[in-house]
């Protein structure tokens, strides 16, 4: 049963059309689709709409057909929207909903007041069934309705889930669907099948080895930048290093990784930003330099990279929190590991080196400059960071 009926069974009332009542708002343009990507519940929301616009927003720009981000004033701004977050009235969002060409969102009111309209609706489902909380009104043949991959043995209705049940639909499959909505294809993106999302795929990072300078904003990534002093080949690299590094927190918002026992004061002058620092302790680590970092104000955080040394490290600096660096490995996938054969992969975070771009460490070990196709490197170094990662594979291809 669906809630609207089970509603209106508990109401004693009879379901009819809803009355909705709009209000213009003006836009540059005439054509559009919708975009919502929040809702009134965490555990609803897709984390992967970025990638979802990567594969249509070429299709949609040769037609002229814009993306209208619609939803709450602090929602994240997807890129190449045209953005409309709490900007306008509800009766406004009605009439935008009304006159676009199609909707894609969450399970959320907008889906609802779309059925009203009949428009074609693209819709997304995790953590409630998709027969019970999906559009109730429309032509049902102009809806499709995306169900993600239970984590567990029935949906959990929870606001929260820590491993979202939607974020298990593939943003191929959410493409291939507005794309055929509009009358448009993308064989390539029909083709292709995700394998699995690390947990901070959605997350996006620029890291830098401070081997160069270059005031290069890449788009859909953060402004600022994590400087990995810590990925220094030598010693004789640390003072290269630090010239380098100051000229990106002059610049930049920046993280500082290093491993070294430097004097901080050399950063002292662009200190305001400097949001974060973090330090790699190892058993010959110096507790007075550890007492001084904490006095620098910038609350540093510590981590240990060999798992051989975790425990002698936390015991040795007991006052403080140190944790083991992510140490992910192969055997973490839940899937075949033949399919890495056939196995590509798509990375949160860009690695910059000597104004070069890398999509991983592993990547960048090899001189494997970013491309927007890449296989899966087999290596140890790799599944380090998995949980960065999304890897798909092409379904028609032969392992």
């Amino acid at each position: 049963m669906h809630l609207i009926e089970q509603y209106a069974l508990s109401c004693g009332v009879k379901i009819d059309k809803p009355q909705v009542e709009t209000s213009f708002f003006p836009l540059p343009f005439e054509k559009y689709i919708i975009l919502h990507a929040s809702s009134g519940m965490p555990s609803k929301n897709y984390d992967y709409f970025e990638d979802v616009i990567e594969t249509i927003y070429p299709h949609l720009e040769a037609h002229n057909i814009k993306i209208i981000q619609i939803g709450g004033k602090n929602d994240i701004a997807l890129h190449n929207c045209y953005h409309l977050q709490g900007k306008t009235t509800l009766h406004q969002t009605f009439y935008l909903i009304k006159n676009c060409l199609a909707l894609l969102g969450n399970d959320s009111f907008s889906t609802h007041v779309a059925s009203g309209f009949n428009k074609k609706i693209v819709s997304l489902y995790g953590n409630s069934p998709k027969e019970c909380c999906g559009p109730f009104w429309g032509d049902h043949k102009n809806q499709v309705l995306l169900q993600g991959k239970l984590n567990s043995i029935k949906h959990s209705f929870s606001p929260e889930e820590k491993n979202k049940a939607v974020n298990n639909i593939c943003s191929w499959e959410i493409a291939s669907s507005i794309l055929k909505s509009l009358g448009l294809k993308d064989k390539n993106a029909e083709s292709l099948e995700t394998i699995y999302c690390g947990d901070s795929y959605w997350n996006k990072a620029v890291e830098v080895i401070p081997n160069f300078y270059s005031p290069t904003e890449i788009e859909g990534f953060p402004k600022s930048v994590n400087l990995r002093l810590d990925y220094r080949d030598s010693l004789n690299d640390v003072s290269r290093f630090i010239n380098y590094s100051q000229q990106w927190m002059g610049k930049h918002l920046t993280h500082l990784i290093f491993k070294d026992e430097i004097d901080l004061n050399i950063f002292r002058p662009f200190f305001k930003n400097l949001a974060k620092i973090s330090f790699c302790i190892s058993p010959y680590t110096n507790e007075e330099y550890v007492k001084l970092l904490k006095k620098t104000g910038k609350s540093p955080s510590f981590f240990c990279t060999n798992p051989d040394h975790i425990e002698d490290v936390q015991l040795k600096f007991l006052d403080y929190k140190v944790t083991l660096s992510p140490q992910g490995t192969k055997k973490d996938l839940d899937f075949d590991l033949s399919l890495c054969d056939n196995a590509f992969y798509k990375s949160s975070k860009l690695l910059l080196s000597e104004n070069k771009m890398y999509s991983s460490r592993a990547s960048y070990l090899k001189n494997l400059e970013f491309s927007n196709t890449e296989k899966v490197i087999d290596s140890p170094e790799f599944w380090k960071e998995i949980e960065y990662y999304k890897l798909y594979r092409n379904k028609n291809a032969k392992n």
